[in-house]
This record gives C-alpha cells, sequence and structure tokens, in this order.
C-alpha cells in the first residue's frame, strides 16, 4: 500500500511537500532574533520591517492562494502569517517606541483591508493585480540583504552577509521557481527567479571575499597557495608583535611587585629600628642618672670625712 502511495507521487506533488517544509524552516529564522530582543530586553538596532513586511506578504499570498485554489500556497501562507504575527507582537511588547511600531502597524492593516475590499468588490478581475502586487512584495524581500553588498565591497569582507539565510534563500526560491513552472505562474516564476539570482551573487561574494578582514579569500587559496604560506607567517609574526606588549607589561608589573615588596620590608626593619631607638636612649638616660646619683653619694660621704678629721 505505501509502495502504490510513493508510486503514485508526481513531481509536483513532492516538491510542494518540500518547498513547504524549507519555506516554514526558513521562517523560523525570526527565532534567534526575537532570542536576542529577549536578552537585551530591549529592540534598539532591530529593525521590525522584516516581520511587518512577512504578515503583509503572506496575507497576500494567502488571498492569491485561495483566488487560485493552490493548497500548497495557502498552507505556507497560513502558517507563514500566524508566525510572522506572533514575531510581530513579541517585538511589539518588547520595544520602547510603542507609538512607531503601532503606527507601521496601522499601515499594514490598512493596505490588508484595501486588498480585500478590492477583492470583494471585483473579485476575480483583481487576480492579476494582485498577483502581481505578490511578486512585487516577493523582489523587495529577496531584495533586502542588497542592502548590506555597499558594507561588502567598501570593507573587502563577508562578515555582514549571514552565509545559512543566502544558502537557504537559494533553495527555497529554486524549489518555488520550478513549482512555477510546473503550475505556468508567471507571478511565482519571476520572483523566485530574480531571488535565485541574487542569493547566487550573495554566495558568489563569499568565495571573492573572505569570512574576516585580513585572511584570504577561498579564491585566493586555490589560486595562489604561496599567499597561504605568507598569510600564515604574516600571522605569526602578528602573534608574536602582540605578544611582547603582554610581556613587557607582565615583567614590569613583576618587578614593581618585587621593589614594593622590598620597600616593604625595608620599611618595616627602619620601623622595627625607630621603635628600639627611644628605648635605647632611656636605658643610657637611666644609667647617666644612675651614675650621677653613685657619683653624689660619694662626694657627700668624702665631704663628711673631712668634716670629721678636722673637727
Amino acid at each position: 500500500m505505501s509502495l502504490e502511495f510513493f508510486h503514485n507521487l508526481t513531481l509536483l506533488q513532492c516538491l510542494s511537500v518540500s518547498a513547504f517544509i524549507t519555506t516554514v524552516s526558513l521562517f523560523f529564522c525570526g527565532i534567534p532574533i526575537c532570542v536576542n530582543i529577549w536578552k537585551r530586553r530591549n529592540t534598539k538596532d532591530i529593525s521590525a520591517v522584516p516581520f511587518l513586511m512577512g504578515v503583509l506578504g503572506a496575507v497576500y499570498w494567502l488571498r492569491y492562494g485561495l483566488m487560485k485554489t493552490d493548497y500548497t500556497m495557502i498552507a505556507v501562507n497560513i502558517f507563514a502569517a500566524t508566525l510572522m504575527g506572533l514575531y510581530l507582537i513579541f517585538y511589539y511588547f518588547m520595544t520602547k517606541k510603542k507609538l512607531w511600531i503601532s503606527i507601521e502597524i496601522c499601515a499594514v492593516i490598512f493596505l490588508i483591508s484595501l486588498m480585500l475590499l478590492l477583492v470583494r468588490i471585483y473579485r476575480h478581475d483583481i487576480f492579476h493585480p494582485l498577483g502581481f502586487t505578490c511578486m512585487t512584495f516577493n523582489i523587495l524581500n529577496f531584495g533586502a540583504p542588497l542592502a548590506g553588498l555597499k558594507v561588502v565591497l567598501r570593507q573587502r569582507s563577508c562578515e555582514t552577509l549571514p552565509l545559512p539565510m543566502c544558502i537557504a534563500n537559494l533553495l527555497v526560491s529554486s524549489q518555488w521557481a520550478l513549482y512555477g513552472v510546473l503550475v505556468s505562474d508567471v507571478y511565482i516564476i519571476t520572483p523566485n527567479a530574480i531571488g535565485m539570482l541574487l542569493a547566487m551573487i550573495q554566495i558568489a561574494l563569499f568565495l571573492i571575499f573572505p569570512m574576516k578582514q585580513g585572511r584570504l579569500s577561498p579564491v585566493q587559496r586555490c589560486f595562489n597557495p604561496s599567499c597561504c604560506a605568507t598569510a600564515a607567517s604574516f600571522s605569526s609574526d602578528e602573534n608574536e608583535k602582540l605578544k611582547k606588549p603582554y610581556i613587557q607589561e607582565k615583567n614590569s608589573l613583576l618587578s614593581s611587585n618585587r621593589e614594593s615588596v622590598h620597600v616593604a620590608g625595608w620599611d618595616r626593619k627602619s620601623l622595627i629600628i625607630n621603635e628600639m631607638k627611644p628605648k635605647k636612649l632611656w636605658i643610657n638616660s637611666a644609667a647617666k642618672k644612675s651614675e650621677l646619683v653613685d657619683s653624689d653619694l660619694s662626694r657627700s660621704q668624702s665631704e663628711k670625712q673631712k668634716d670629721i678629721e678636722i673637727h
């Protein structure tokens, strides 16, 4: 029975299942952003635009899928709208700029309401304008990472580009482009073909430029092996240069500690000597006083003897 089920599966059905799994997995990329917001207890420097565009695009594609009766698109976009909505609610409660995010949410609600109203008025006549609008949203979503290309070209490194996200975009867009070819839908083919091209450009940048500044790119490593040895020696020299100030600082700290210990010991000895000096002086003065008393007694006795002799 199971073998017959797999035997009867068509390419479109297999592609629908795989596209659903990969697209839903891509939507979970918002969880690390939410975790980062939760740790910081603030949404500073984190934009809500991906969540807003996610909700807007998912609802538009959902309505398009309902008009077309495409169950794969319906299932994917129900999940996407729900998940993006939860991300947006979390962002709203964590942000301090409630007024600004409220205005943006109201704008999204207005655009969704306008679309639903136009669909209700014009019914199937709005199918192609709605498809064109959905296609535009997808192109904007795929083109969002291109804003970081200027930074990549200026720094000549791919530190600002997320490689896993680029690979995921390539996988998802290629599956949906093939799905659009199978269902003969130009509004699915066009944005995902552009998404494939943009994702391939982004991945190619990882071959041309290094992951971090000061390192070699994969292309440089393949075509110029001598650079690897030069880079390795350069990095070792740099490490030695970085270690020298640390070693000097450590030695200076040790020497200063020894001097302080020596000074402390010397001060302790001087204190002991100074404490002993008054005792010695007191003893010497007491001895002198006793000598004076003895001399006075001897003088008085000698004077008495002289007086006796005279009498």
